[in-house]
């Protein structure tokens, strides 16, 4: 839907290539007509900053000057593809609706209604994924604290006991997560070991840590997901539920997040596109 969107826009602005060409009229003075000339070589440039205020200068000094549709719609254009900040993008929608409502009838005002509609899909876009950014960072603060009461977990078991478990536990701590990740797995795989439940959280949760060197996702999903299953009563079958969940969770919205970026790559690449189709009018 979106990539048609984006496909009938350029159509429109083809269609209507004569759109920005000045209409006959009274000739400005030159006093109102520097701050144009001055908009239009910094819009061919990319220095929309400047252009920005070039335009509006020139809007506030003619009420009716010949390029002043001209000057509303290249306005627009500058805010929308000057940084994509929200401030900016709801400007640019602003000004492309003061062009609709000030020449309603001319083929500027109909391309201003597509990208009028474009420009609140890009912020609509961008908010989600604001959203997204935001709920990935309370996950990761979710997991953080996770691990922090894991790790006062560890301190009380470790000075307790004195087994293979602890053992692998110390390696860990000693940076050695290769032969910690060895240890957790033999413990694993012996038949009678007694916390064999917590040998495989310890492991999941090496395994979901990127500083390791031994991450692997798949695996420590694979190994949550075995704890409530073959210890229903661990007191570790809670923890690894909500993991598992936040795992999945995360893993969703970095998709979505992904998916969003690519598409407000369109839009903006649509954007540039119609801003060299309007030069070639000139």
């Amino acid at each position: 839907m979106l990539r048609l969107r984006i496909t009938c826009l350029l159509i429109a602005i083809c269609l209507s290539a004569g759109a920005c060409a000045p209409k006959k009229a009274t000739v400005p003075t030159p006093a109102a007509s520097m701050p144009f000339e001055t908009a239009e070589k910094n819009y061919l440039a990319g220095n929309y900053t400047a252009a920005i205020e070039a335009y509006e200068q020139y809007l506030q000094q003619t009420d009716d000057g010949r390029n002043r549709q001209t000057a509303l719609f290249r306005l627009a254009v500058s805010y929308a593809l000057r940084n994509g900040s929200p401030a900016d993008l709801a400007q640019a929608r602003s000004l492309f609706d003061r062009l609709i409502r000030e020449y309603p009838t001319t083929q500027l005002a109909d391309q201003a209604k597509l990208l009028s509609s474009s420009v609140q899909l890009v912020r609509d876009l961008e908010a989600g994924r604001r959203q997204n950014e935001e709920q990935l960072q309370r996950l990761s603060g979710q997991v953080a604290q996770i691990l922090a009461r894991v790790d006062e977990l560890e301190k009380r078991q470790e000075a307790e006991r004195n087994d293979p478990l602890r053992q692998a536990a110390l390696l860990q701590r000693q940076g050695k997560a290769k032969e910690a990740a060895q240890a957790y797995q033999a413990y694993l795989s012996t038949p009678d070991a007694p916390n064999r439940d917590e040998a495989a959280f310890r492991l999941a949760l090496l395994h979901l840590t990127s500083e390791t060197g031994v991450r692997d996702s798949r695996q420590a999903l694979s190994l949550l997901e075995r704890i409530p299953r073959d210890w229903p009563d661990s007191t570790y079958a809670s923890q690894a539920r909500h993991l598992i969940s936040v795992h999945r969770e995360v893993a969703r919205l970095r998709s979505q997040v992904e998916t969003q970026q690519a598409e407000l790559k369109q839009l903006n690449e649509a954007l540039d596109a119609l801003k060299a189709i309007d030069l070639k009018r000139r």
